[in-house]
């Protein structure tokens, strides 16, 4: 993504984000939880054989912090859309609930894993 502004996280695909990093980094995003929509991706998926870190360590990351997870490949354009789309949808549900002052929650990641079986022959698995 970025250069490390709010909300991003540098770093290569080998590695999640470890001990302190990872504790400062979700400390800093905890507090603009509300305004912030946060979603962890792995990249590289079309390099499965150079794996590092398993789709399994990414979703319980994702599951830990409370955000959505899918991986994508920039190389190839594999769920990329859908990582926009998917955050896309979920900032214009939280205007349109603020707007409002409804609860309506949308789900970002049923959104991601409907619009995944959709694709049968997609090619990365989120």
């Amino acid at each position: 993504m970025g250069h490390g502004g709010p909300g991003e996280v540098p770093k290569r695909h080998t590695r999640l984000l470890q001990g302190r990093s990872r504790r400062g980094w979700a400390r800093s995003t905890s507090t603009r939880r509300t305004t912030v929509v946060i979603m962890l991706i792995g990249n590289k998926a079309d390099i499965q054989q150079d794996r590092q870190v398993r789709c399994e360590d990414g979703e319980r990351l994702a599951r830990e912090y409370g955000v959505a997870f899918m991986e994508t490949s920039a190389k190839t354009g594999c769920n990329v859309e859908l990582a926009f789309m998917a955050v896309a949808r979920e900032l214009k549900q939280r205007v349109s609930r603020s707007a409002h002052g409804t609860s309506g929650r949308f789900n970002m990641s049923e959104y991601i894993r409907q619009e995944s079986q959709a694709k049968p022959n997609g090619c990365c698995s989120s």
